[in-house]
């Protein structure tokens, strides 16, 4: 899809990675960090992490969704930065010409469902993410830490560096020294979730990175996420993912079509 897009009033997620290249520049918030994506460059992230477009204004947009499992398989190794929560940031060059002409080609031809054009739009789609991938290791991402003295910011990294432990809404006000109250509220203000909504969505995340990039067994994989039993793993995991995670693992390569806009 290519077409206007606005600063987004919550966070939000879905289980992919993330293609975005704005006309203008781009501003992210991650996981308690501010992005700076330049004009211009394409730049890949895996959406299962809260992230909120913060640009200031309307902004011209190309974005695309593929399957997780299918660009790990395509750029392997970009599969460590893009599950730990990284945007890639790839060269200018690595653009197709036309983009928008472009976007709307391959929408139509995934709109299709013609065997041919479905696998030509596909073919396009690896080509550009191989390419970001070769630009990658030269392009700066431009991100600043939000490490000043911003409360939400130092409790968001909190959550980031603790969520495999047993962590409480009062360990992460604890960090920050404010009451739970005060922490609870302004969390939800800046970040439009909760901290124990935030935790679970930190945990999920990395129970789909090690079911998808590891052999170990379901529970060890629940005990390294930091679920502490395997009850609230599944329920959490099956509300919010659709499936068990032993059938996410099984289906991680069944579903490899990606989709041009949302």
């Amino acid at each position: 899809m290519y077409d206007t897009a606005y600063a987004m009033s919550a966070p939000h997620e879905h289980d992919d990675i993330e293609i975005n290249i704005g006309e203008s520049d781009l501003v992210y918030v991650q996981g308690g960090r501010t992005l700076d994506i330049p004009a211009g460059r394409p730049s890949l992230f895996w959406a299962s992490r809260p992230h909120q477009l913060v640009t200031g204004g309307a902004v011209r947009l190309m974005w695309i969704t593929v399957p997780t499992a299918t660009v790990l398989s395509w750029a392997p190794r970009l599969g460590h930065r893009l599950l730990s929560g990284d945007v890639v940031v790839g060269g200018a060059e690595s653009l197709p010409p036309a983009l928008a002409e472009t976007a709307a080609r391959w929408s139509g031809e995934l709109r299709r469902r013609s065997t041919e054009s479905e696998r030509a739009a596909h073919l396009e789609i690896e080509a550009l993410v191989r390419r970001i991938a070769e630009t990658a290791e030269a392009s700066a991402p431009g991100g600043r830490s939000r490490n000043d003295p911003a409360r939400v910011g130092a409790m968001a990294r909190f959550v980031a560096e603790h969520f495999a432990e047993p962590i409480l809404l009062t360990d992460v006000a604890r960090a920050v020294h404010v009451h739970p109250n005060t922490a609870a509220r302004e969390f939800r203000e800046v970040m439009g979730t909760s901290i124990p909504r935030y935790i679970a969505q930190f945990r999920l995340a990395e129970a789909q990175r090690l079911l998808l990039t590891s052999s170990l067994p379901v529970d060890a994989v629940r005990r390294a996420s930091g679920f502490a039993s395997a009850t609230a793993f599944h329920e959490t995991f099956r509300a919010t993912v659709g499936a068990t995670p032993r059938e996410y693992r099984r289906a991680a390569g069944g579903d490899t079509a990606p989709s041009v806009g949302g």
